[in-house]
């Protein structure tokens, strides 16, 4: 599929089985809830993007995401240690969107955030950081097809995701000078890449988990709570 806006300015809402090359949200004639159309050049700014991906395993957990808001934009980046339970995390928040590129091809998967403080990169293939405490480069070892989803927010907005678990891993993170070998299938990822029209005030408390069973077979945990206020 080319296009997510079609050349008439609408959207399908639902489950999407083929894959979509290019996420054209600039092309949706958003409105507001009295049907007045908005200007693309607010359009672009109203539009809200993020892309997370995460590896968990019996010695760590580790996440990272890259959010664009236009104008704010949020880079962030964990380790969680299992045996002492301690987190080490870097995060850093910039006016504008500086620092943060996501691209609007869903399928091209490249998104990096990139400051004095620290930098990550996360693309279809691949996850990188290099922080005061933390670095890390850790491959997915083969393409997993996504559950490709479309949904209405607010009165006329939408949401277009696209999250992709278990993913198979291999790598190494080190984290305040301890290295862990990171490789399936103890250790598994997971990713979510999020664009669309969301309400103002959006609130979510969301968990998601990928692991695999004693007979092999691949684990998925999901729960996702989504408030939206204004």
């Amino acid at each position: 599929m080319a296009n997510l806006v079609s050349s008439d300015g609408k959207i399908r809402y639902g489950f999407y089985e083929e894959p979509v090359d290019n996420i054209n949200y600039l092309d949706y004639p958003l409105e507001t809830p009295f049907g007045k159309k908005i200007p693309r050049l607010l359009r672009k700014t109203i539009a809200n993007q993020f892309h997370f991906a995460g590896v968990i395993g019996p010695d760590v957990m580790v996440g990272m995401a890259v959010v664009d808001l236009k104008y704010l934009a949020n880079g962030f980046l964990y380790v969680y240690e299992r045996g002492s339970k301690a987190i080490t995390e870097t995060k850093k928040v910039t006016p504008f969107g500086i620092g943060a590129n996501i691209s609007t091809g869903a399928r091209i998967y490249d998104s990096s955030f990139s400051s004095k403080e620290f930098g990550i990169t996360i693309t279809a293939f691949r996850m990188m950081a290099e922080a005061p405490d933390i670095s890390l480069d850790i491959k997915f070892a083969r393409r997993v097809e996504p559950l490709r989803l479309c949904t209405r927010a607010g009165y006329r907005g939408w949401v277009y995701m696209e999250k992709t678990s278990p993913i198979p891993v291999s790598g190494k993170v080190t984290c305040k000078a301890k290295t862990y070998e990171i490789s399936s299938p103890d250790y598994m990822g997971l990713m979510d890449w999020t664009v669309g029209y969301m309400r103002r005030d959006t609130y979510w408390a969301w968990a998601a988990t990928a692991s695999t069973l004693p007979d092999g077979r691949s684990r998925i945990l999901a729960t996702s709570c989504m408030i939206c206020l204004g």
